[in-house]
């Protein structure tokens, strides 16, 4: 080696050893309130059909990975049915997330029923698009929540009448170990 890329090493070394060193004198700081795992049973309708759904809900320092699944009334086991990723930032006790993948399962061609096999589709891909163009979601959102012991509520203005009254605007997860 020549003395130019042992002396580029050396300083390389050097400035890595003192990365790690101030990294581990750095204070950890705990987690807020509102990183883990959330989740909550609901009963929502589809058409004129009741379906029992789970919605299961990590949420970290900068994202979230939401996944809802069905009942399967023929098993009695939970299927995979919707998956939403995404970055968030939280403010006070404001939540503003943003879609930045969406995962749908497919669909056994014989029952109809989903598999429980989620098919990804990153943003900027037109199976995104397509998906928030069909169902006229938005692609980011925000709620308002607060967390007691080991419940959060997450409130929504869905119908921006000034309160959290109507059906959906309000929802309470439970947090998982």
């Amino acid at each position: 080696m020549n003395n130019k890329i042992k002396s580029a090493f050396k300083i390389a070394l050097l400035f890595s050893i003192m990365l790690v060193l101030l990294s581990a004198c750095k204070k950890d700081e705990p987690d807020p309130e509102y990183v883990g795992t959330w989740s909550t049973d609901q009963t929502i309708t589809l058409g004129d059909v009741q379906v029992q759904m789970k919605d299961l809900m990590t949420l970290t320092k900068g994202g979230f990975d939401e996944m809802m699944q069905l009942l399967d009334g023929s098993t009695d086991k939970y299927v995979n049915y919707l998956e939403l990723i995404g970055s968030m930032t939280v403010t006070n006790n404001i939540l503003h997330g943003w879609i930045t993948e969406i995962g749908v399962s497919s669909f056994d061609p014989l029952s109809g029923n989903p598999t429980g096999q989620i098919i990804k589709y990153k943003e900027g891909t037109t199976g995104y698009d397509n998906f928030f163009a069909q169902n006229g979601q938005s692609k980011s959102f925000g709620f308002e929540f607060s967390i007691s012991g080991n419940s959060m509520t997450l409130m929504s203005d869905n119908n921006q009448d000034n309160d959290y009254d109507d059906a959906g605007e309000m929802v309470i997860y439970t947090k998982q170990p």
